[in-house]
Parts: structure tokens; sequence; C-alpha cells
């Protein structure tokens, strides 16, 4: 009798363990917003920003035009929205380039910055998603393109 009451505790332990983890994730996964991608905005132009129902975000990448395999310096700034991390995520869209992750750095009170770097597709152009992260909970995707050229030719 003392197995059997010790296995029933045993299920027990599983059953619930099991429905508390599953409403964690779902708390977490039902607290995240992802938003319609820009692309009214150039960021080979000039900053771009997404406006949401709590503020707005505004994305920059510098030097431009943007270019794969050189340095460059992203910055994110929020207005209406209170953040601990933010943090980019490049990925290719019509080309799977893998996921190029970013931390920013928080420079002062809704200002992150960071340095960043894509890169190259054998194709020469390339269409790129810049996922802005705030928190885990909120992400705000981006679209520009970029352009390879390559230095070396090739002589037959």
């Amino acid at each position: 009798m003392r197995k059997l009451v010790s296995t029933k505790a045993q299920v027990l332990i599983v059953v619930l363990g099991t429905v508390l983890l599953a409403g964690l994730w779902w708390s977490k996964a039902s607290r995240q917003v992802v938003a319609p991608a820009v692309t009214a905005c150039d960021l080979n132009q000039g900053a771009c920003e997404a406006v949401t129902g709590s503020g707005r975000v505004t994305l920059s990448i510098a030097p431009r035009p943007i270019r794969p395999l050189k340095p460059l310096q992203a910055e994110v700034r929020l207005q209406g929205i209170e953040a601990e991390r933010v943090a980019l995520l490049f990925t290719g869209v019509d080309v799977d380039m893998g996921r190029l992750f970013y931390p920013l750095e928080r420079v002062d009170e809704g200002y992150f910055a960071g340095q960043v770097s894509l890169s190259i597709c054998s194709k020469g152009h390339m269409t790129w998603q810049a996922l802005v992260v705030i928190d885990d909970t909120l992400h705000l995707p981006f679209r520009f393109d970029s352009e390879y050229k390559s230095q070396f030719t090739i002589i037959e």
C-alpha cells in the first residue's frame, strides 16, 4: 500500500510540475509582441522609426550605405518604452544567412548602442531583417538591402 501511495504522489508531482512549466512558458510567450516589418523606411538613407502601442523605437545603422564585412555602429533609441536589455538579431529574408545576434550596451536611459557586422552573400545583393529585441518581450523587425562588390576580378 505504501508503494502505491508513493507512486501516486510521484505522478501527481510530475503532472503538477508539467502544468507549472507549461504555464510559465505560456505566460512568457503571451507577453511577446512581434510587430509587422518596417519596410517603408530605408536604413541606408538614415534612421528608421517604428511606432508601437506604448511608444517609439528608432533604429540607426552607420556608416551608410550598409555594407557586409564592415564594422557597423548600431543605435536604438526608445521613447515611451522602458527597457533593461536591447539586442539586434539579423537574418536573411530570402537567403538563410544564419542568425547574427548582437546584444547592445545601455548608454543612457532609452539609448542602446553597439558594433555589429553582416556576412556576405554570394549573390552580391541581400535583403536583411534587423529584429530589435526589447527585454525579450517586444520584437520590431526592420528590413533593408545591402550590396557586396568583390574587390577581386576573375581572369579567364
